[in-house]
């Protein structure tokens, strides 16, 4: 049978199922020629078009990815959709690929709340809407012998955010920060008290969201490479060195935590202006 996950397109398109069919036929032939084999290759995802689909990744991704399990079963690209929506209203998260979802189908923005110097080092997702809550500096400190960071709170930040989405009941925002955790919970309170409804949080933030799309919003390979212990060296693959070697070809794992220590952004403020 078809593999929805690689077919699933916008739910104006029709006829839908011939469209997303002949699209991913097309796609996988041109992704081909265009590549070869390989190994980052992906069925319905050509690296030269630019109309992606709203989940565009394949069962075996999705048992890889634990948290995509709750939508295995579910077989109509717009029924994923609408399940995407029911969720993240139920739960107040969103994991990237439900987030893109929210993007691409659902009118949600992304309001990414990252310093300028995080923009600018770590990387940015090219159509989200921008307002530091803090500005970051860092500098060597030689008596701790250590890098120290200066954080410098917005005051301007709810007039800014309210610029940009005047419209609290209407306007649908996903919070992002560098890893989901402080400065992504502060600005959902503070928009939950400001009245603003369709609101979520991106999980992970940035360094998920940056962990799972490159920056044109393909898939990565990231966290869905196994070792192998025993194979006939046939095909391409992560291949374990044997014993006495655990440290060589080891897979490492990509810290996504973000370290620093935000402070609270109301606090900062009466401080500042104190």
């Amino acid at each position: 049978g078809t593999n929805w996950w690689s077919t699933c397109a916008p739910r104006e398109t029709a006829p839908f199922a011939a469209a997303a069919e002949a699209r991913t036929a097309a796609n996988v032939e041109d992704e081909q020629n265009d590549a070869g084999t390989s190994c980052n290759a992906r069925p319905g995802e050509s690296r030269r078009s630019e109309e992606r689909a709203p989940h565009a990744t394949h069962e075996g991704e999705a048992a890889a990815t634990g948290y995509f399990g709750k939508y295995s079963a579910i077989t109509d690209p717009v029924e994923y959709v609408e399940q995407v929506k029911e969720t993240v209203e139920e739960e107040g998260i969103a994991y990237p690929d439900e987030a893109r979802v929210l993007a691409e189908h659902l009118g949600y923005q992304i309001l990414d709340v990252r310093a300028d110097y995080e923009r600018s080092d770590r990387g940015k997702i090219s159509f989200a809407k921008h307002v530091p809550l803090f500005s970051l500096t860092s500098r060597w400190d030689s008596e701790a012998q250590a890098k120290v960071n200066k954080q410098d709170p917005n005051p301007k930040f709810l007039e800014q955010v309210k610029a940009l989405f005047p419209n609290a009941e209407e306007d649908k925002i996903v919070v992002m920060c560098s890893d989901g955790r402080q400065r992504s919970i502060q600005v959902l309170m503070m928009l939950d008290e400001e009245g603003y409804v369709n609101i979520a949080g991106l999980k992970g933030g940035f360094n998920m969201w940056d962990a799972t799309f490159d920056p044109k919003v393909r898939r990565r390979n990231v966290g869905l490479a196994k070792e192998v212990y025993t194979h006939d060296a046939d095909s391409c693959g992560i291949h374990a060195s044997g014993a006495g070697f655990q440290m060589v070809d080891k897979i490492e794992s990509v810290d996504r935590k973000d370290y620093v220590d935000w402070e609270d952004w109301e606090e900062a403020v009466a401080k500042k202006s104190a």
